[in-house]
């Protein structure tokens, strides 16, 4: 099986994606890029001559491969499908493409902006359709439920399952690095501060990830439920325990039940 999304923050050789609307880094959803060309949106675009909403994995990996197979013999029309959507560099040296290349500049024609989306599209038609077929369509949430976790590791995954709320990522390792006391600016300036220099992000991108972050915890308070999904060791217990102090003084109703913590270990 594929590793899964790292939890936490990226290791320093990682871009960060700063956006208005969480998740932020799920791997893979509403992502940055280096190569400066124009990203699609990330919802499908629905085009006519290539997307259809009942994608098959499998065909559109023998896509990727007859594209590649096409490019690297430099086929015309290949090349320039290929130039839609992937660096001039690389059409210019055709023989240099890769099968990952091909699958981008596939997944791209159908109106997403990685290989992980399309394929994230099939594998939950995949899903629903063997829900459907078994009876067995969940209703696990609402669409104002809001699930918070440490990293974007599970996000796939339960969109997959059938939740449908809101994911939202608050990863401010704090049993790493300093934690002083004083004034909220002060702690929050220090935390930017350690997670710039420790991860080697710029600090105006620390900053602006750790605003959006912080400013998703207020959203959360007016959430009719927040589901929490941490797992036992330090890392995650720590962000955990300021969650719950953060909750148990801004959420905007008193219900208890609307606090739910399932347990990671099954």
């Amino acid at each position: 099986m594929p590793p899964r999304p790292r939890k936490g923050l990226r290791p320093p050789h990682c871009t960060i994606a700063i956006q208005h609307r969480f998740p932020c880094l799920i791997c893979g959803h509403r992502q940055s890029t280096q190569m400066g060309n124009r990203m699609p949106s990330e919802t499908p675009t629905h085009s006519r001559d290539h997307f259809h909403g009942l994608l098959n994995l499998e065909q559109q990996k023998r896509r990727a491969k007859d594209l590649l197979k096409s490019a690297r013999a430099s086929d015309a029309q290949a090349l320039a499908r290929c130039r839609k959507h992937l660096p001039e560099n690389l059409i210019n040296t055709p023989d240099t493409l890769r099968l990952a290349d091909a699958q981008l500049a596939i997944a791209r024609e159908n109106g997403f902006s990685s290989w992980p989306k399309l394929k994230q599209h099939c594998d939950v038609l995949r899903e629903r359709r063997r829900q459907a077929e078994a009876g067995t369509l969940p209703s696990l949430d609402t669409p104002d439920t809001v699930h918070i976790r440490c990293g974007s590791d599970i996000q796939h995954g339960l969109q997959l399952a059938g939740f449908v709320g809101t994911f939202q990522e608050f990863a401010d390792p704090f049993c790493q690095g300093p934690l002083p006391e004083g004034s909220e600016t002060e702690f929050l300036a220090s935390r930017a501060r350690f997670v710039s220099q420790a991860y080697g992000i710029e600090l105006a991108d620390a900053t602006a990830r750790q605003r959006l972050e912080y400013a998703s915890l207020q959203d959360a308070s007016n959430a009719s439920r927040v589901v929490m999904w941490f797992e036992h060791d330090s890392y995650d217990q720590l962000i955990l325990a300021y969650l719950l102090h953060h909750f148990a003084t801004t959420l905007h109703h008193s219900d208890p039940a609307s606090i739910s913590l399932p347990d990671m270990r099954t």
